[in-house]
């Protein structure tokens, strides 16, 4: 069984690592600011921006290797909210 630790950061990118040995495993920069929010829920995950994105990924396994994992972007969401 593959445990994988997910980071969003300030950096503007969502990480997840391999907790067996801390292996980078994929880096997700979909965000133009900082990934605030990241929310995990059975084989999906969604990221947060302050720049208003929200992204939803699939994940699964890879069949070419157990500790690889494959990342699907599902949907890509842009909400702004003007104030006057």
């Amino acid at each position: 069984m593959l445990y994988v630790v997910y980071v969003g950061s300030y950096d503007c990118t969502a990480k997840v690592w391999r907790r067996d040995d801390w292996q980078l495993l994929h880096t997700i920069t979909l965000h133009a600011d900082s990934v605030w929010d990241l929310k995990i829920h059975g084989d999906a995950f969604a990221t947060a921006g302050l720049d208003g994105t929200v992204g939803m990924f699939d994940i699964g396994s890879s069949s070419h290797a157990e500790y690889d994992i494959a990342i699907r972007f599902l949907i890509h969401v842009c909400m702004y909210v003007w104030i006057d």
